[in-house]
């Protein structure tokens, strides 16, 4: 299932985004998809960030 439209793409924070792509399994679909956005993309930016300050404070090679 594709979710497109304004409601997704203006209206939803990222949790609630997968939320609703975690509930397509529970109408026997196989997976859901909301296209990126700016809002995505941040969501990205600032996971990244995170992920790599944790590795440095806590992966040491």
């Amino acid at each position: 299932m594709e979710f497109v439209g304004s409601t997704t793409n203006e209206g939803l924070s990222m949790v609630e985004r997968m939320k609703l792509c975690n509930m397509v399994v529970e109408v026997t679909g196989k997976n859901g998809i909301v296209p990126g956005d700016a809002t995505t993309y941040k969501y990205l930016e600032v996971s990244y960030v995170i992920l790599r300050r944790w590795m440095r404070l806590y992966c040491k090679f």
